[in-house]
């Protein structure tokens, strides 16, 4: 990991700090940067039924990979009844349309806070 991607990562971090504040469910957030070598991917097989019709299936099979660099985004001590946290993950390559995407629910958040 460079520099510029350790600044983006503190630069998304400061974002999320301001964001959860808005949020009804979860009060505290927390970011961390994984490798992963494993992931899910779906998958479509075309088959026959028992009548002989086509059919297709969406099928979900684990694939191997390179080792990767993810960030994994963990919102955690939550408000109301809700699940104990929610965790996002996304590659290390689309931080910076991670970083406009939260930026956009930030301001999106702040001009509703009063309604």
């Amino acid at each position: 990991m460079n520099l510029k991607e350790t600044q983006k990562l503190i630069y998304l971090e400061r974002i999320l700090k301001l964001y959860v504040q808005f949020l009804k469910a979860y009060s505290e957030v927390n970011i961390e940067v994984i490798s992963k070598t494993e992931g899910l991917l779906l998958d479509t097989k075309k088959e026959l039924d028992r009548y002989g019709n086509p059919v297709t299936r969406n099928v979900t099979i684990a694939s191997y990979f390179d080792p990767t660099l993810f960030v994994r985004i963990t919102y955690y001590n939550p408000k109301i009844n809700i699940y104990e946290f929610q965790a996002i993950e996304f590659p290390m390559d689309d931080l910076s349309k991670r970083i406009d995407h939260y930026k956009r629910k930030l301001m999106t958040a702040f001009k509703n806070r009063h309604k």
